[in-house]
């Protein structure tokens, strides 16, 4: 299994000594990944409904960081983690522009560089954006197809019935080929059917364990190894008798029952996300992670 941890992207302590500092112990601790988010703006006052809980975890009001900007200057700042964006909300880029920023920064980064692609659900974002809401899974599975070409370096043009452009070259190329390790976000036959068109992994949103699990046999039904990705949490406040993707933390000393349960489905990433713990004890509490799960045998010093 792969650990991501999460990068201080949000609210109040979104700021470059805490990015840097998140980003140098991930590396330090030896997991193997960093990830943020993507929004663009988060307007005021929005009524879309966020599909993982009653409202988005950061207010309209507070700092939110840019995801490929974020992880440009992570990527400077280290030399071995990898960086992702979970998940990218395709719809509202153009292919052009996602294509050559993903392919500068796999280039800088040296091929660290892995990407999520989901459909977004906060309509007013895109009405900021000018960007089309309706036809968005249309639209993300034609910026998909669309940059995949451009990544091959050789002049392409497109023309589909939402995305169009005449020939053009993306350069330079992805140093890893055929470009960035892709994932999708999101669930149900949707996500899946685009998962298995594109031969990406599969990026799982907040779940009960249960519902997670029949999910990836689902994803998994045409006996396709792809790889999955879970987001779990780490709380002080875990239900011992609950089905959510969270380990505890409590005394210092994290509860990896999920865990094990999640490595023998075969689970092969695990995005940790500390945003419910109180930011000054995150830290903390990644060392802790990180000790036990070696401990277990979880993490290994190979990977």
């Amino acid at each position: 299994m792969r650990f991501w941890n999460q990068l201080p992207q949000g609210g109040w302590v979104a700021s470059r000594e805490n990015v840097r500092v998140y980003a140098m112990l991930t590396e330090e601790l030896g997991l193997h990944g960093l990830w943020v988010g993507d929004h663009i703006v988060i307007p005021p006052g929005y009524e879309s409904q966020y599909p993982y809980a009653a409202t988005h975890p950061v207010p309209a009001d507070r700092p939110f960081l840019e995801a490929y900007t974020t992880l440009a200057y992570v990527a400077g700042a280290t030399q071995r983690v990898r960086i992702a964006v979970t998940a990218a909300v395709t719809p509202y880029r153009h292919p052009l522009l996602h294509a050559k920023v993903a392919a500068t920064l796999d280039h800088l980064s040296g091929g660290r560089l892995e990407i999520a692609l989901g459909v977004g659900w906060l309509r007013e974002e895109f009405d900021a954006l000018g960007a089309q809401f309706k036809h968005r899974g249309a639209v993300t599975d034609e910026t998909i197809e669309s940059m995949l070409a451009l990544w091959t370096g050789e002049p392409v043009s497109y023309a589909g019935k939402h995305v169009s452009f005449d020939t053009v070259q993306c350069l330079p190329q992805p140093v890893q080929r055929p470009g960035p390790p892709l994932w999708i976000g999101g669930s149900g036959p949707r996500a899946i059917r685009r998962m298995k068109r594109f031969g990406a992994g599969w990026l799982g949103p907040d779940m009960p364990v249960s519902t997670f699990l029949e999910q990836v046999e689902q994803a998994r039904a045409d006996g396709d190894e792809l790889p999955v990705s879970a987001k779990v949490w780490l709380l002080d406040d875990v239900d011992p008798d609950g089905d959510e993707l969270a380990i505890s933390v409590v005394g210092g000393s994290p509860d990896l029952a999920v865990l094990k349960r999640l490595a023998a489905a075969g689970i092969t990433d695990i995005r940790l996300d500390l945003s419910r713990l109180p930011s000054h004890e995150r830290p903390k509490h990644i060392h802790a992670f990180a000790r036990a799960s070696r401990k277990e045998g979880l993490l290994s010093d190979d990977d």
